[in-house]
């Protein structure tokens, strides 16, 4: 909950413009400390825990870090490559605006980018299966819903799960997610 009202705080700062530093004491007197900097906002509770964000408002980096050091990264991006991705996008798909994120700490890091198509779930799952090693794949009709799924694994290690559903008479909406674990 900490969290989440640091990083309200922060993505309110970040549109400002200009620098400048504020300090907010809440009803517990728990000491909340700001700085922004053109797009950077960086906001600090009394016990040490940081989050910094970085953007445009639109699209941005997201760091926390705790009073042990530890720190995360995750951002929300219109920019995922299929290099960064490690997998093809699906042919004739297109990204979904706000479709990407990257979630990254020092056990892993998780790509995940979203698209539509206007294919049917089952030759979406037929695409993937040929892509992802050791794939296991289904597939289920429920009322006016198509949905798919796609897990295996990269060639290199890496975690992929792909989501697919599609309702009748509008767009497949695909979802990626590949985790990486470090050495």
């Amino acid at each position: 909950m900490k969290y989440l009202l640091l990083a309200f705080i922060a993505g309110s700062l970040a549109s400002g413009c200009g620098s400048r530093e504020t300090t907010y004491v809440d009803a517990n007197g728990t000491r909340v400390s700001t700085s922004t900097d053109g797009n950077r906002t960086t906001v600090t509770d009394d016990k040490g825990n940081k989050l910094t964000f970085e953007g445009d408002g639109k699209q941005g980096t997201y760091s926390v870090e705790d009073e042990n050091g530890n720190k995360s990264t995750f951002g929300a991006s219109t920019n995922i490559t299929e290099a960064e991705l490690g997998l093809a996008f699906y042919p004739g798909s297109e990204k979904i605006e706000t479709g990407g994120a990257v979630f990254e700490d020092d056990k892993q890091r998780t790509v995940t980018c979203s698209f539509t198509s206007k294919d049917e779930p089952q030759a979406i799952v037929d695409f993937y299966k040929g892509k992802i090693k050791d794939a296991k794949s289904s597939m289920a009709d429920v009322g006016e819903t198509k949905a798919g799924g796609v897990s295996g694994k990269r060639e290199d290690g890496s975690e992929v799960s792909l989501s697919i559903s599609k309702e009748t008479g509008k767009d497949a909406n695909i979802t990626i997610v590949v985790t990486k674990k470090k050495r």
